[in-house]
């Protein structure tokens, strides 16, 4: 099977998923993104530089077992509408790292809890809100969510074609040799226009509100894309991951999404 192909198949297979889970109901949504979360977790555990020894699975674990634990009490609480005071809870597997740290012998620890918590901001933080956002007072919603996922492919997909075509001046060479100001000019082009086609057939949110998002997705999703390449490239490693054939690892996949979805959901919420 060739390379194109692999990567057409599970490229169709991952839109299928995604959406299906996201549609069918809301609890479907819910374990969606929380295998989304754990398995996302454990690949930025994982992550080494390739000389490095394997990264032990008693670090990896507990750190997978905390977010996933930040993940569904955060959601469960919102589902249910518990007290606010419930969220307090995530601050136990926070506890819970710096105590395994003090009690287990280790020549850096504040790396090991560096990393640990910044999985939970980079990792677990965007796909709780994104669960978070379906369930809104009115009922579950899931277009908006879906609206962003478009979005974020209408970005990635025409930048690469539009940069591929005419691009000439390094966006940021650096990091990414590839990425050029016409494509990513082109990228957010286009998102604008398919925010403009969003914001007729898909409401609420209102039509400016898609305007918005397509900005914030151009911006921020492009940033996404960029940090998790500095992520690679200060490893030394091509991809994140080898989950899904031809593409590499799931944050290769979500790398702009888990960037740019914090700023559209604090945008939904303070100003639509």
């Amino acid at each position: 099977m060739s390379s194109l192909l692999k990567r057409s198949i599970t490229g169709l297979l991952f839109v299928i998923v995604m959406i299906g889970g996201m549609l069918w109901h809301p609890v479907s949504c819910l374990v969606l993104f929380g295998l989304i979360t754990t398995l996302s977790l454990w690949e930025f555990m994982q992550l080494k530089r390739s000389e490095q020894p394997p990264v032990s699975p008693m670090i990896t674990i507990p750190a997978v077992a905390g977010g996933l634990f930040i993940y569904l009490t955060v959601n469960l609480i919102h589902l249910k509408g518990l007290a606010v005071s419930g969220y307090s809870l995530i601050g136990l597997p926070v506890l819970v790292l710096f105590l395994m740290a003090l009690f287990r012998r280790h020549d850096h620890p504040m790396d090991t809890i560096g990393k640990q918590m910044l999985g939970y901001v980079y990792v677990v933080l965007p796909f709780t809100l994104a669960n978070v956002m379906v369930n809104t007072p009115e009922g579950f919603r899931p277009t908006t969510l879906i609206g962003v996922f478009i979005l974020i492919w209408t970005n990635d997909t025409m930048a690469y074609l539009v940069g591929s075509r005419f691009g000439k001046h390094k966006l940021f060479e650096r990091i990414s040799p590839k990425k050029t100001w016409e494509g990513t000019i082109g990228g957010v082009f286009f998102c604008l226009l398919v925010s403009h086609v969003l914001g007729i057939y898909f409401s609420p949110p209102e039509p400016v509100a898609w305007y918005v998002m397509g900005i914030l997705v151009s911006v921020f999703g492009t940033y996404g894309d960029l940090i998790e390449s500095m992520f690679k490239r200060s490893l030394g490693i091509k991809d994140s991951g080898h989950l899904l054939p031809g593409h590499g690892g799931l944050l290769d996949r979500f790398d702009a999404f888990i960037f740019c979805l914090p700023w559209v959901f604090i945008c939904l919420k303070l100003f639509f």
